[in-house]
């Protein structure tokens, strides 16, 4: 199983520029694209179609993929194999995404990104050395903290906020050590694409 800091700079990789040009996808596309291709054969447009991207950036997508061996064509469309599945596991066993329910806060349904083994930031230092990621790919608002030698932590929340938000973390959130990051719903792919950014560039691996 590869570590999720290989993992993100395999999945910047696959977004890479070439000769100047952006290929029209993000991390987040990609991931969306190993789940969606490893449960059903999807051609170029479908694909397109359900990640909100050109079909120009499909293709591009799906060449890249099929250069490194995560996927494989056939006459019903796209399909994961071996290295694809592996990848999306290590991603999937790394990076958990939960619902949670921040209307006290006027949120509405929001995301909880866990990553499960990563040190939570312990003052504000670490919180905006975190969310200067997350800023940098387009989602402004985030509350950042974590789980670890059992205590939830939020360095810097207001106490008012602090209610809200501790009690709507599910449970399975709460164990072993681990970075949360709650985002409004809307803004999931620009805080995942942060993340995966923050984590590429982790020091250890």
């Amino acid at each position: 199983m590869r570590s999720i800091f290989e993992v993100s700079r395999t999945l910047l990789s696959l977004c890479t520029p070439v000769r100047g040009g952006s290929p029209g996808f993000t991390p987040y596309h990609v991931f969306e694209a190993l789940r969606m291709l490893s449960r059903e054969p999807v051609g170029r447009v479908g694909l397109a179609l359900r990640l909100g991207i050109g079909e120009s950036s499909a293709r591009t997508l799906i060449e890249r993929l099929e250069a490194h061996g995560f996927i494989k064509r056939s006459r019903s469309g796209v399909m994961v194999v071996g290295k694809g599945l592996e990848l999306l596991e290590s991603i999937s066993r790394a990076i958990t995404v939960f619902d949670v329910d921040l209307e006290g806060l006027n949120w509405g349904v929001s995301k909880l990104i866990v990553v499960w083994g990563f040190k939570p930031p312990r003052d504000l230092v670490g919180v905006f050395k975190i969310r200067d990621y997350i800023v940098a790919e387009g989602c402004r608002e985030a509350i950042i903290g974590g789980f670890s030698n059992g205590t939830l932590s939020y360095p810097g929340m207001p106490e008012e906020v602090w209610r809200i938000v501790s009690a709507k973390i599910p449970g399975d959130a709460l164990r072993g050590e681990a970075l949360h990051v709650i985002v409004p719903q809307a803004k999931l792919g620009e805080a995942f694409n942060g993340i995966i950014r923050m984590l590429s560039e982790t020091k250890y691996s």
